[in-house]
């Protein structure tokens, strides 16, 4: 199993926001790229994450959209990307914003910031949605919060699969990762994380 993020190489590194584009050439040329997260990273059992040592102030979280591939592929058109995947869920990606910046500093590749065990937490998988379906990530600590989106068009993720496959062999198992939007608050000891695929509760943790 591997986690494939598509990210904008201009946006900041706590900020792995998916946005729309119209074909792989586009996305190109809008510096997206794709970022591969190991396996070691994935958490689905409402298990605790535990903040390390290296996140002395806390986690950032990121509303993340999810999908499951469900078959091989190379190279597939956008037409027919729906092939390939047959669940989805919604994800609460954490990365370690310090760690994050002593690897900056040192022009190091920050993955190990975004790729720790248990870094990307995700709910239940459930059927895709036919139309755009309402997305909650809570957080209930010393701060409450919660960050709202939609689930993206089943255009952009045909999009998103078609831009990686043309990078590597997409296999049954993997991850289709598209980050939607950033939590403004620090996920630290205590918190408990909640989130929502429509009305339906199905990913629910604490942070230890």
């Amino acid at each position: 199993m591997r986690i494939f993020v598509v990210r904008s190489l201009d946006e900041p590194y706590n900020i792995l926001r998916f946005s729309p584009f119209k074909n792989i050439e586009e996305a190109v040329a809008a510096r997206f790229a794709l970022q591969v997260l190991p396996d070691t990273a994935w958490q689905q059992r409402s298990r605790p994450l535990f903040v390390p040592d290296y996140a002395p102030a806390g986690l950032l979280l990121t509303l993340a959209y999810a999908v499951r591939i469900s078959r091989l592929g190379r190279s597939v058109a956008a037409d027919y990307a729906a092939r390939y995947y047959d669940a989805a869920t919604l994800c609460a990606a954490a990365s370690a914003p310090e760690l994050a910046a002593t690897l900056q500093q040192c022009q190091l590749p920050t993955d190990a910031a975004c790729g720790f065990d248990a870094a990307v937490n995700g709910g239940t998988w459930e059927a895709l949605p036919a139309d755009s379906l309402p997305l909650c990530l809570k957080l209930s600590g010393a701060v409450q919060t919660e960050c709202l989106a939609a689930t993206p068009a089943r255009a952009q993720v045909d999009t998103a699969l078609a831009f990686v496959s043309q990078y590597v062999k997409l296999c049954q198992g993997d991850v289709l990762l598209l980050p939607i939007a950033p939590l403004d608050v620090r996920a630290t000891e205590g918190t408990h994380v909640e989130g929502f695929f429509g009305a339906k509760p199905i990913l629910s943790y604490n942070i230890k």
